[in-house]
């Protein structure tokens, strides 16, 4: 945890639903069991992986037509 020094407790772990990478028109969601530690003063905080925040809205549609835009298109 950062700024948090030392081994905490998993306390339990709470699901969460996250918008991932679209598949053409189709919503893709991931579902991830996260951690949550009690800390030392008795408070309990989620942990959140390095990949949270980091995930693509973009359809794979948009991406061949923006793929195929940049081979015609001349910068």
């Amino acid at each position: 945890m950062p700024g948090v020094e030392g081994v905490h407790r998993v306390h339990d772990t709470q699901s969460k639903r996250l918008r991932h990478l679209n598949f053409f028109q189709h919503e893709c969601c991931l579902e991830v069991r996260t951690l949550r530690v009690k800390l030392p003063d008795g408070r309990v905080v989620q942990i959140e992986p390095d990949w949270f925040g980091k995930l693509f809205v973009f359809t794979l549609l948009f991406e061949a037509l923006e793929a195929g835009l940049h081979h015609v298109t001349a910068i």
